[in-house]
Formats: structure tokens, C-alpha cells, sequence
């Protein structure tokens, strides 16, 4: 005789996600200055974070269309490092 499996208290409950964020913990970004005879390098690690009240459906409705995938935020940090003239972390954020 096989037993029957109950659902535990737990999974009958709804537990609504309240702050939930998506993002890439580690970009790392070396930018080279070449603009005058001595060259300055400089060294970022960035992390981004994106929240959005929607991003709730990405769990309890498996649909992720609105969702912005984090190797396309991986790439905006790599496009806005090419162009920026940032030479600090404060600057670079702040064009980012």
C-alpha cells in the first residue's frame, strides 16, 4: 500500500515575494586611458541590481518576458565603460 503524501502547512500558504532583485554580483572592467603619454588603468568591479515589482511573476507564473537577463546588464556595463571618460569608481557609477 502506498502512502499518501500531504502537502506540509507550509506549502498551502501563500508567501508573496516582497523585495526580490535580479542582477550580476561580479562584473569586472579594466579601462585603459591612452589619451596622454603616461597611460592610466583603471579597475572596476560592479554589481548590478534591478528590482521590479513584476519580477514576482517570474516565480509564480513562469513567465520572465519582462525580466531583463543579466548577461544583457553584464553588457551595459561594458558598453558604458568603452564610452565613458570616467576616471573614478564615483564617476563611472554615476554614467553607469
Amino acid at each position: 500500500m502506498e502512502k499518501e503524501r500531504k502537502n506540509s502547512v507550509l506549502r498551502e500558504e501563500e508567501f508573496p515575494i516582497l523585495a526580490h532583485n535580479h542582477g550580476k554580483a561580479k562584473v569586472r572592467v579594466l579601462k585603459v586611458n591612452r589619451d596622454s603619454e603616461k597611460h592610466e588603468v583603471f579597475e572596476y568591479e560592479v554589481a548590478t541590481k534591478l528590482f521590479n515589482e513584476g519580477y514576482q511573476k517570474v516565480f509564480t507564473d513562469l513567465d520572465n518576458k519582462d525580466l531583463v537577463a543579466t548577461d544583457t546588464q553584464k553588457n551595459t556595463v561594458y558598453i558604458v565603460a568603452k564610452r565613458t571618460k570616467a576616471n573614478s569608481p564615483e564617476q563611472f557609477g554615476i554614467d553607469l
